[in-house]
């Protein structure tokens, strides 16, 4: 992942210092230089949607080690970092105009840098340089679950604000949203995604529904932390037992879910429990004679 960093970085490097020499030669100067005009707005929009795809889909027969410099481009952390970003927005879009993600030309490419960034060291490792195929059900299946999350979520702070209505719980993830998590990288992060993005906004009842599904990213902890990172800078969260008991309780599995989706309940209810705050630590006594000197007084 650093090596990718460093590809972009000397990239962008060389670009500034206008040593065009190699810039000129480079085959994914203007990619990198598009990808890195989108990592400084945070959100890869629509006019730099078609310069980045018409790059993918320019490729030509006998061309294809290209794609390895680009899903070296795209591994960096601040590409994926901006990706992540780029898809939570599009489809938060795709909810205010009542559309499908299948049919947003945005969605679909990001989802194929997704698919290149995260597949770029087994790109590279194998050396067979072509995109990884794309599953028709990330499109018709498992995206329109994260949009249904996201709806559920909006609906849950619009009903916290009628003093009538009860409060409304979180419903448990499905046995197929959990196959996707667990066998499907790009679901994986788009879900990392999904998970920040309900604790930027506070949704304590959604951050403790991703819970019970964040222990299927095991196998992307590196980059978790790395894009945790960039995210977050040095936020550290802090986490209240108590007050996640009231609404831990309403998002208990039913019969209706699987083995699997009971135990990994069961599990973080365990931890919760267990858990304690770490004790104060003392205040070291400086050994110094110059801790006996008084303070001067004021002039």
């Amino acid at each position: 992942m650093h090596y990718c960093t460093l590809r972009a970085e000397l990239l962008m490097a060389l670009h500034d210092q206008e040593v065009n020499d190699i810039c000129s030669i480079d085959p994914c100067h203007k990619f990198t230089w598009c990808v890195d005009a989108c990592i400084r707005d945070k959100f890869i929009d629509s006019k730099r949607s078609r310069e980045l795809q018409g790059f993918l889909d320019g490729i030509r027969r006998g061309q294809e080690f290209v794609l390895g410099d680009l899903s070296m481009v795209l591994c960096d952390p601040f590409s994926m970092n901006t990706v992540g970003l780029s898809m939570m927005r599009n489809l938060q879009h795709c909810l205010n105009n009542e559309s499908l993600p299948r049919d947003s030309s945005e969605i679909v490419l990001l989802v194929r840098m997704m698919g290149l960034g995260l597949g770029s060291w087994d790109m590279i490792d194998s050396q067979l340089f072509r995109e990884p195929k794309l599953e028709s059900s990330l499109f018709t299946k498992f995206l329109p679950m994260i949009s249904s999350l996201m709806v559920e979520d909006h609906t849950r702070v619009l009903s916290a604000k009628l003093p009538e209505e009860p409060p409304l719980s979180a419903t448990a993830p499905s046995d197929l949203f959990l196959t996707f998590v667990k066998e499907n990288p790009i679901a994986s992060f788009t879900t990392l995604y999904y998970s920040l993005q309900v604790t930027r906004m506070k949704d304590r009842v959604a951050a403790l529904l991703c819970l019970m599904i964040i222990s299927f990213l095991a196998y992307l902890e590196k980059m978790f932390s790395a894009i945790f990172f960039v995210c977050c800078g040095t936020y550290t969260p802090k986490f209240h037992r108590a007050d996640c008991r009231p609404s831990w309780t309403g998002t208990q599995p039913n019969n209706e879910h699987s083995e699997c989706v009971h135990t990994i309940y069961q599990q973080l209810t365990d931890k919760i429990n267990a858990w304690q705050p770490s004790p104060a630590t003392p205040q070291e006594q400086l050994d110094s004679p110059l801790m006996s000197v008084p303070t001067p007084a004021p002039l």
